[in-house]
């Protein structure tokens, strides 16, 4: 029971708007049919959600390697390289809000972003496997500021919205410097040319 408290309030301080607050301004809204896209208030990574994350990994590794499961073994030490690799120790996370106000579903699974400098240099974020992202969604979500919904990581594409439903989708950007940024969304479902958004690192 102790530690299931001492968790819940690792979690709680991790949801601080004090201690996970971005030093990233977002700006800029599009509205494509019946559907809105627009950027919502970017969001940090702290340190203890990528203790849960990690945690949660370790703890999958273990359950393979005890049961002699050499694929699962293999499975969950891929995904530690992952985090290894993609990890620092301040993530910033670009949420972008997509409203579907329409009666159909909108599926924007192939719409990408593309996060630039205003020099017109690429600014990489991270990307991951399907089970890392299992992981990051269930151990270490972020609530949207504005609608408290959660938001969704992903590895710089977004998904399905359903009919009358709106989703937040977020991109995790390592090692982001102080400066000017565009986002721009290619491939959004109706839209004639890729969508862009300023973003300022203070």
């Amino acid at each position: 029971m102790t530690s299931s408290i001492e968790g819940f309030s690792e979690r709680v301080r991790s949801q601080n708007t004090i201690v996970n607050t971005s030093k990233v301004d977002a700006a800029g809204s599009h509205q494509v049919g019946q559907v809105a896209i627009s950027a919502s208030v970017p969001q940090v990574l702290t340190p203890t959600q990528l203790a849960d994350v990690r945690s949660a990994q370790k703890y999958k590794y273990i359950q393979a390697h005890d049961a002699g499961d050499i694929p699962e073994r293999t499975r969950w030490a891929k995904v530690s390289a992952e985090f290894e690799d993609e990890f620092s120790v301040l993530n910033e996370v670009i949420v972008f809000k997509v409203q579907n106000d329409s009666r159909q579903d909108v599926d924007a699974s192939a719409a990408k972003v593309l996060l630039v400098t205003k020099a017109g240099a690429r600014v990489d974020y991270a990307t991951f496997s399907s089970d890392a992202l299992e992981l990051l969604n269930d151990e270490a979500f972020l609530l949207d500021r504005e609608s408290s919904q959660r938001i969704t990581y992903t590895s710089g594409k977004l998904g399905s919205v359903p009919a009358l439903s709106t989703r937040h989708f977020g991109v995790i950007v390592p090692h982001m410097n102080a400066g000017e940024y565009e986002a721009s969304v290619s491939n959004f479902p109706g839209a004639k040319r890729a969508l862009s958004f300023d973003l300022i690192k203070r």
